[in-house]
């Protein structure tokens, strides 16, 4: 790291936001770098230590680009700060669209849940069985409840996954021995914590 901070012209931060990269860019890095060095931040505001960076502009960091822009360092005439927008070009929100058709289909037509706000990731592959959906409480026994049920009915169960994610949990059931017209879900709503169940 002395070496490449010595020599480097322009330095690109890509790190994660963790306890231990908070303010690692600091005054001890800038201290090791030669003068005029341009440096972007395009992964989070808070891995520079601001204080020593507005030292540093005055006499290492030549430059300073980034789109996380802390108040400090708005209206610096070293501070190349813009809005942090990289999603709203033409072509990223044509591919948002895209892939939020695509999510959305593919829950309609499977079940499978992809980049959810509020429900957990769950797939289960779709080999053309009949397929329930549950959506319930994360609490214990629920997946054996809706088990015991099925089989109460008569139901074998040939595949199943379930995911959960703080209070809800989803879970996806293939079934392969039934007659479609013979399938009721009702008995899956007698079961306290189940809100929604889906036939697919």
């Amino acid at each position: 790291m002395d070496d490449l901070l010595r020599d480097v012209d322009l330095l690109s931060i890509h790190m994660p936001l963790t306890d231990d990269t908070r303010n690692l860019i600091d005054a001890s890095w800038f201290k090791r770098m030669k003068p005029g060095v341009t440096l972007l931040n395009f992964a989070r505001g808070e891995l520079v230590n601001d204080a020593d960076l507005i030292e540093a502009l005055q006499d290492k960091v030549a430059t300073y680009i980034t789109d996380f822009p802390q108040q400090a360092l708005l209206g610096h005439p070293q501070v190349v700060a813009f809005p942090h927008l990289g999603a709203s070009t033409r072509e990223s929100e044509v591919n948002c669209a895209i892939q939020a058709v695509d999510t959305l289909k593919l829950y309609l037509e499977t079940g499978n849940i992809r980049n959810s706000a509020n429900f957990p990731d769950t797939e289960l592959p779709y080999v053309g069985k009949r397929r329930l959906a549950v959506l319930h409480l994360n609490v214990p026994n629920m997946v054996g409840q809706i088990a015991s049920r099925l089989a109460e009915n008569g139901i074998n169960i040939d595949n199943m996954v379930n995911r959960s994610r703080n209070d809800v949990a989803y879970t996806m059931i293939d079934i392969d021995n039934h007659k479609q017209e013979e399938l009721s879900v009702h008995a899956l709503y007698d079961i306290e914590g189940v809100m929604r169940v889906r036939e697919f």
